[in-house]
């Protein structure tokens, strides 16, 4: 949102950081030495974030490029930095620099905002299953049980016998 030029407060800034901080500790994730990735950053990685969804990578880059900004304090605005991020997702470099070259991703990332602007939601992370649609990390637990009732195997009916 804030890279679409929508203002956030400065408590909901720090907010956000203290909220990440508070999951990294529950689940174990480095945190702590961040670099804000907004404006240049963004630019840069958008359009490898397309490669890698492109290749099958997008789980990868996304973990990669979270370690290198919330704790490694990598700038992905940065070549060398950037370089780091991407080869640790599993990508090549060469296909990456070619990547962000292509201006396509700005198409890509408009399509899938209009996507959210027509299910009622405006940023990430967005999950939507079946009718459930919910904005936050926040409502993982919500999701999951969702998903767990959707896919549970139906009630055994009758009954069994043994020999």
């Amino acid at each position: 949102m804030t890279q679409r030029g929508v203002p956030s407060p400065a408590v909901k800034r720090f907010y956000i950081v203290r909220d990440a901080k508070r999951i990294a500790d529950r689940m174990g994730v480095p945190f702590g030495t961040i670099s804000d990735p907004l404006g240049k950053g963004i630019e840069a990685i958008m359009p490898v974030a397309k490669l890698a969804i492109e290749r099958g990578r997008g789980l990868e880059l996304l973990r990669s490029a979270g370690r290198a900004v919330w704790a490694e304090a990598r700038d992905l605005a940065d070549y060398v930095d950037l370089r780091v991020v991407v080869e640790r997702a599993g990508l090549d470099w060469e296909q990456a620099r070619a990547a962000i070259a292509d201006e396509s991703w700005r198409t890509w990332a408009a399509a899938n905002a209009d996507d959210l602007t027509a299910i009622g939601l405006w940023g990430v992370p967005t999950f939507r299953a079946g009718s459930f649609t919910a904005w936050g990390q926040d409502r993982l637990d919500a999701l999951a049980d969702r998903l767990r009732r959707h896919f549970a195997a139906p009630p055994l009916t009758g009954s069994a016998t043994a020999p």
